[in-house]
């Protein structure tokens, strides 16, 4: 797995190579500034309401987009149906030899494969990737991008862990929406040293799926969770959260049952 994923930062460095050689200190078409703060865009989308979020923001792309089927189709037919990262990287890096793009196309191509690949993974936070894909400008365009962002009121401080979770709420598909319910409905009633026993338990075996649960809780029932937990620890899985990005509803959904499994066993274990 791990070869798979070197292999694929290795043809996304030749596809950056190659599009940095063809624009060759060109300034940047104003599409690109428009594009990377896109892509920004649909990465905080993808980390705060799940990868299947991005369906529908796919198809509300501004009118220049439509010159870039790559990008809508790296999202719409790879991404959201769940294909490997590292075999996403692949086809988009095919199409872009195959396409063979010129100039400021090149590396507007090479701009969308990096944000997708990013969208999904969700391994950098959207100001890291905003510095990745800035960095690919020239010191005039870089500049030149600042002021779009002034003049679009985009120039916005970066948030916190806590405040991207804070404004997460993930959707589910009818299996999920009942199984939070389930969960949330034990939350709200279970004893605290109950709740702490689970939470302790799930961070000590499962440390991951602990991170998944409070993701997938809303608010109210991430702060119930929360409240078992030293204020370090909170922050610290703030941070993991946001480390780990868009996450599949089925593996949220996985983890709720056990969390929900969990609470019974302990529950019938106080009793007797």
């Amino acid at each position: 797995m791990e070869f798979e994923k070197m292999r694929a930062y290795g043809l996304l460095e030749e596809v950056k190579k190659d599009a940095l050689r063809k624009v060759d200190g060109m300034k940047p078409d104003r599409l690109v500034y428009v594009l990377i703060q896109k892509l920004i865009s649909l990465h905080r989308l993808a980390r705060a309401e799940g990868l299947l979020a991005l369906e529908e923001a796919v198809h509300e792309l501004p009118p220049e987009f439509a010159k870039l089927p790559y990008l809508t189709r790296g999202i719409a037919e790879y991404v959201i149906t769940g294909i490997d990262p590292d075999l996403v990287v692949e086809m988009l890096e095919t199409e872009y030899w195959a396409k063979n793009p010129q100039g400021m196309e090149a590396l507007i191509f090479y701009i969308c494969i990096r944000g997708i690949m990013d969208i999904q993974s969700g391994q950098n936070s959207p100001h890291v990737l905003e510095l990745l894909l800035k960095s690919v400008l020239t010191e005039e365009g870089r500049a030149e991008y600042e002021r779009y962002k002034e003049e679009e009121g985009l120039a916005i401080k970066p948030k916190t862990p806590r405040e991207e979770l804070e404004e997460t709420d993930l959707q589910f598909h009818t299996k999920g929406k009942i199984l939070r319910n389930t969960l949330e409905e034990m939350l709200a009633h279970v004893p605290d040293d109950i709740l702490k026993k689970a939470v302790c338990k799930m961070k000590n075996e499962h440390e991951s799926d602990l991170e998944l649960a409070v993701k997938g809780l809303s608010s109210d029932y991430r702060k119930r969770l929360f409240s078992c937990m030293p204020e370090a620890w909170q922050d610290q899985t703030c941070e993991d959260i946001a480390y780990i990005g868009p996450v599949r509803a089925v593996d949220i959904e996985d983890v709720f049952v056990c969390l929900i499994d969990c609470m019974e066993r302990i529950s019938g274990e106080s009793r007797r």
